[in-house]
Formats: structure tokens, C-alpha cells, sequence
């Protein structure tokens, strides 16, 4: 996964945050829409990409993003609090 990947998962959890953000397209003022249909689109795309393999474009990478975006809003978030409190063990066999 590169900086696309990085890049939908952070917009998965943009749009599971706030699903009634709007979001436009570059260039084509006054065109908006719903991030969560943005995001809807995208995964389409990507899953029509994926299977046809239709071009040079890393779509599993991009897929792998969003469903990286998606666990760890579902998952990680909590993960992430209570970090210090999973990692004390390993902290104390690495650093002691």
C-alpha cells in the first residue's frame, strides 16, 4: 500500500466521522456531493478496476486503504488509547 492507500483509508474515516460532509471535485466549481457517496464511488471504481484489471492503477492497494480505513475506525481508535497499557509488557522485556 503507498500514499493512495494511506490517503483512502484517511478519507474512510473522514467519512464514517462526518457522513454529511461535503466534498468537491477539483477544478468544476459548484460541483459537490456527500463525502459518503465520494467514498461509495471510489470503492466502485476500485472494485471494477480490481477485477478487470484495466489499468496501471494499484486498486487492491487503494481497497487495502479503505479497508484499513474502515477497521480502525471500527477497531483501532480504542487500540489506540489503551496503547500504553498493551505495549507495558513488551516495554518491559525490550527496555528493562
Amino acid at each position: 500500500m503507498g500514499a493512495s492507500g494511506a490517503l483512502y483509508a484517511i478519507v474512510v474515516v473522514a467519512a464514517s466521522l462526518m457522513p454529511n460532509a461535503r466534498v468537491g471535485v477539483l477544478f468544476v466549481p459548484g460541483v459537490s456531493f456527500p463525502i459518503d457517496d465520494a467514498v461509495k464511488g471510489l470503492v466502485c471504481f476500485d472494485l471494477v478496476g480490481a477485477f478487470f484489471r484495466s489499468s496501471p492503477i494499484d486498486h487492491f492497494g487503494h481497497l487495502g486503504g479503505a479497508l484499513g480505513g474502515y477497521l480502525f475506525n471500527r477497531f483501532g481508535r480504542g487500540l489506540w488509547h489503551d496503547r500504553d497499557s498493551l505495549l507495558a509488557p513488551l516495554y518491559a522485556v525490550v527496555f528493562d
